[in-house]
């Protein structure tokens, strides 16, 4: 959950609801989906690999 949902949406180009999104320090999107099965894993190596 993102506070001004909308306003993050429009900027990174979200149409459909859930999205998940891993976003660097620069502002560029590093990882985007909307469902796999293992969701978890892939969220935590695209947040590992942006620290």
């Amino acid at each position: 959950m993102v506070p001004s949902g909308r306003y993050i949406a429009g900027r990174y180009g979200i149409q459909s609801y859930p999205t998940n999104l891993v976003i660097d320090r620069q502002g560029k999107v590093v990882f985007h989906a909307q469902y796999h099965p293992n969701m978890a894993f892939f969220l935590q190596k695209a947040i590992d690999e942006v620290k």
